[in-house]
């Protein structure tokens, strides 16, 4: 079976893209020590990386909540879906019409990768 062109894969990205409805900002977090009281704490940073086009979508039915659950701490998980290229790793902040998830887990890269998916869960 022959591999996809280059152009076949920029269309079926095009086409990710299109589907891609709302707009998230990515915010990563970083931890530095904290020496000032000598406790050994950490401060927390956010910084926002990016803003892209994105797709969010609840996962899961009634046969999945109790494997949701076991796996995420909640059954109420999202699949966010995201540009190919976009940098996104577990623990970053994903902020989308003012509601703030936390990304859970990303789908590994793989050949003719179209979009990036993520687990995420919504932060209270």
């Amino acid at each position: 079976m022959p591999g996809l062109t280059a152009y076949d894969l920029t269309r079926m990205r095009n086409t990710q893209a299109d589907l891609m409805t709302d707009t998230c900002t990515v915010r990563r977090l970083t931890f530095a020590a904290d020496s000032a009281d000598g406790a050994g704490g950490q401060t927390e940073t956010a910084t926002d990386t990016t803003s892209v086009a994105c797709r969010l979508q609840p996962l899961g039915n009634i046969r999945d909540r109790a494997v949701l659950y076991e796996r995420y701490g909640t059954d109420k998980v999202w699949q966010l879906t995201v540009h190919h290229d976009t940098d996104l790793i577990p623990g970053d902040r994903v902020i989308v019409d003012s509601n703030t998830y936390e990304v859970k887990d990303v789908d590994a890269a793989h050949t003719w990768l179209t979009a990036r998916r993520a687990r995420v869960t919504r932060v209270l």
